[in-house]
């Protein structure tokens, strides 16, 4: 991986339209809750949901991304799975255990 400042982070979210644009007027109100992504992707904006294999499949030739570079964090098993389907790495964020994640991200030399 490289180093962490030179890592492409990107928010695939799950969220119908209309909440895409209270997601957007936060963002207007709140830039600092984003600083850390480079890009945000909404479900509802593009049609695909996870955890549909096309969903990540979309971000990846989007954003001309391997696979193997990636790492998605998620609180659903379920999206997790389907991550692993497109061979994307995963890590189940438990009970929102910041200090696991860290660990795990390191473990996975992201970090």
């Amino acid at each position: 991986y490289p180093k962490t400042t030179d890592l492409k982070k990107k928010i695939l979210k799950n969220l119908k339209f209309l909440k895409y644009i209270r997601l957007i007027n936060i963002y207007k109100l709140n830039k600092d809750s984003f600083k850390y992504f480079d890009e945000i992707v909404v479900s509802g904006h593009i049609g695909l949901i996870k955890p549909d294999k096309d969903s990540y499949e979309y971000v990846l030739r989007k954003y001309n991304l391997n696979p193997k570079d990636c790492i998605l964090i998620d609180d659903q098993e379920v999206n997790a799975q389907g991550a692993k389907k497109c061979g994307i790495q995963t890590i189940l964020l438990k009970k929102w255990n910041y200090k696991d994640l860290r660990l795990k991200l390191k473990m996975q030399g992201a970090l």
